[in-house]
């Protein structure tokens, strides 16, 4: 953290290397890098010591468009390989960064697929899981999802992920513990809150699960009491 800034776990290019799935070329140019060009936002650079980290107006979605924006313009250097997300766990290079903000610029949306990853993990007994990386640099909770290979389509899930993330960033985190969402397969998905992730970075979670009385692999699911 202390080089990369808040919510940065290491190993984190080895995992986004390992799941880098828009640019599958990324994963051999990725080991040609030999330094990084670090952009770091603060408030209180250059100012009075009883300077507030934050002042009362801040948002963390026009900050992250204002260091995409820089990004952009580093990504021109001729010796520039690629843009890494330490956060979101997410390596792009200019084309599909540039491709990602017109298209959601045009939809009107944050392009969440550049600033937040969104994983795919096997685990036991044919169950999958998938999850979002990065959603705490938008200052929300980052989403989990455990289904049964067999009954859904990882692509739908994906979906429901990024629907998910973009439904807290407009509503707020208004997703309790227990509460239920449409999802994959046209059916309920129940949410827990948990305190530790199938897979790192460390970091705040909610997991779902389909309603459709598939059995989780042991320990997967919280108790009913908690």
């Amino acid at each position: 953290m202390g080089h990369y800034g808040p919510y940065t776990f290491p190993n984190g290019l080895r995992r986004a290397r390992e799941q880098l799935w828009a640019w599958p070329e990324g994963k051999e140019i990725v080991g040609r890098h030999e330094a990084f060009l670090h952009i770091s936002t603060s408030y209180i650079f250059g100012a009075g010591k009883d300077l507030k980290i934050l002042p009362a107006d801040y948002a963390a979605l026009p900050e992250m468009h204002f260091v995409t924006r820089i990004v952009l313009a580093l990504l021109k250097h001729p010796d520039a390989l690629m843009y890494f997300n330490s956060n979101g766990e997410i390596l792009a290079d200019e084309k599909l960064l540039r491709n990602s903000l017109e298209f959601y610029a045009q939809h009107q949306q944050p392009p969440l697929d550049i600033w937040t990853n969104i994983r795919l993990f096997k685990l036991d007994n044919g169950w999958l899981m998938m999850d979002t990386v990065g959603m705490e640099q938008l200052d929300h909770p980052d989403l989990e999802a455990c289904f049964p290979s067999s009954k859904y389509n990882p692509q739908d899930v994906s979906r429901f992920l990024r629907n998910c993330s973009l439904y807290l960033l407009n509503a707020g985190e208004v997703v309790k513990h227990k509460d239920t969402m449409n999802g994959p397969g046209d059916i309920n998905w129940q949410a827990f809150h948990v305190e530790k992730g199938v897979s790192s970075p460390p970091r705040r979670l909610i997991r779902w699960f389909p309603m459709d009385g598939s059995e989780a692999p042991e320990g997967l699911r919280p108790k009913e009491n908690s």
